[in-house]
């Protein structure tokens, strides 16, 4: 949970000691979704490791260009779109600040294109491959018009 903390707290909890949090909640303006996703790499390196909170928003990037790409084979069948959206992508300033600092924004970033790439997919299924098929009159299933 996001506790609130007592003034001048810092002091104590590099110290090791965590009674400072109050169990009231603060105002909370993230989701903890991303917070929970940096917590991951920062349990699995250690708390005194700086690549800990930096691994989960890095690994999101990486994903978000794979992502990407495979966007844009599905919009555009062309080797060349691809590989330049890839390209742009890996070389923009954003994205690999995003990724080097972990900011929340990675994860954004990832989770938008996600469901951008999911609709695209939904969309160009082929016909009747997503939609359930009505039994006719004679009691046989019968594929809908389109």
């Amino acid at each position: 949970y996001e506790g609130t903390w007592a003034q001048n707290a810092n002091a104590s909890f590099v110290r090791g000691n965590f009674s400072t949090l109050s169990p009231e909640a603060s105002f909370v303006v993230h989701p903890p979704l991303g917070k929970w996703l940096i917590a991951t790499g920062m349990e699995l390196t250690g708390p005194a490791s700086s690549w800990g909170w930096r691994l989960a928003v890095a690994l999101a990037g990486i994903a978000t260009v794979f992502l990407l790409c495979r966007l844009v084979w599905r919009l555009f069948p062309s080797p060349l779109l691809v590989g330049l959206a890839g390209l742009f992508l890996a070389i923009d300033g954003v994205g690999i600040t995003e990724s080097r600092i972990g900011l929340l924004d990675g994860f954004i970033g990832f989770f938008a294109l996600a469901a951008v790439y999911c609709i695209v997919r939904t969309h160009r299924a082929p016909a009747g491959r997503h939609r359930c098929r009505c039994p006719s009159p004679q009691g046989r299933l019968a594929p809908l018009d389109d």
